[in-house]
Formats: structure tokens, C-alpha cells, sequence
């Protein structure tokens, strides 16, 4: 990182999708459901591979412009806390730990949600590894290892614009 933020870089990024969330169900666009279910099926599949800017190589930075020409200006920028999120907090909801959050849950779906997702945290770190970063940069051959095999590597420096 090039000089502290506040919020650091990953809670920055989070915090502006937690937001336009918000906005969307509170808006009357779509609900909890709808939302975490999008962005499970289209986020959730290259995130782990691949952050904003190298996806936006795979699949074509211009089009990405021309979505933001007309998307951006649309995009909520409220600097209040959004009022479902009070609502659920002053409810006293805390999410799986005492059953109330977005979703309800009964004390075996609470207990099952957690492990899930500890599993799914070892089993998503385990594939992300066969993947580093610098995958792409790497020479093939039939005759080299597959990547995510052997002695970890020592990671190459990128050449990033922008940097």
C-alpha cells in the first residue's frame, strides 16, 4: 500500500457495495434475498480469482467505461447509516449469533450457517491457492508443475499501470 487510509482498502471497497445494497433493498428494487443472491452468482464466482482491475481486463475494460458513464451518476452516496441497518440493530439483532439479522434463524440453522461458513473459508483459501496472483504471468509447458503444486513461490512483481 502506497500510504495508510482509513478503513484500509478491502473495508473502503465493502462498505461502498454494504451501501448501494442498502439502497437498492430499501428503494424497493429488490430484497436481502435478491441482493446476496446476485452477488453470490456473479461476484462471488470471480472475486476470489481475480480482483476489479484484472477482471475488468478479462472481460474488456470498455465496456466497463461505458457502463460507468451511465451507471456512476445513479449510484447512491449517502454518508448516513442506511435505515434498514437501524432498524435491525436497534431491534437488537446481531445476525447468527443470537438468531435476528437480515434473516431469521432457528438455533440448529444458526450453528449449521457458522460452520458452513468456516468450512467454506478453509475450502475457498485452499482454491485460491491454486490460483495466485502471478498465475497468469508464468511461462507454460506440459512439462512444469501445475500451478498450486509443490514449494510455495515466491510471487514476481507486477507491472501495473497506474502504480
Amino acid at each position: 500500500m502506497r500510504k495508510d487510509v482509513r478503513g484500509f482498502i478491502t473495508n473502503r471497497i465493502s462498505y461502498a457495495m454494504f451501501r448501494e445494497a442498502f439502497h437498492l433493498v430499501e428503494s424497493g428494487v429488490a430484497t436481502v434475498a435478491d441482493v446476496d443472491r446476485s452477488l453470490r452468482n456473479d461476484v462471488g464466482y470471480w472475486i476470489t480469482f481475480a480482483g476489479p482491475f484484472r477482471y475488468m481486463d478479462l472481460m474488456g475494460v470498455p465496456a466497463y467505461k461505458t457502463v460507468m458513464t451511465d451507471l456512476l451518476p445513479e449510484l447512491d452516496c449517502t454518508k448516513k447509516v442506511p435505515s434498514l441497518m437501524e432498524k435491525i440493530v436497534n431491534s437488537g439483532a446481531k445476525g447468527v449469533s443470537n438468531r435476528q439479522g437480515f434473516y431469521c434463524y432457528t438455533p440448529s440453522q444458526a450453528r449449521r450457517w457458522q460452520e458452513l461458513f468456516l468450512k467454506f473459508n478453509y475450502d475457498i483459501r485452499k482454491l485460491a491457492m491454486k490460483y495466485p496472483e502471478d498465475a497468469g504471468d508464468r511461462p507454460s509447458s506440459k512439462r512444469s508443475k501445475p500451478v498450486g503444486s509443490g514449494a510455495a513461490r515466491r510471487p514476481r512483481k507486477h507491472r501495473v499501470r497506474g502504480d
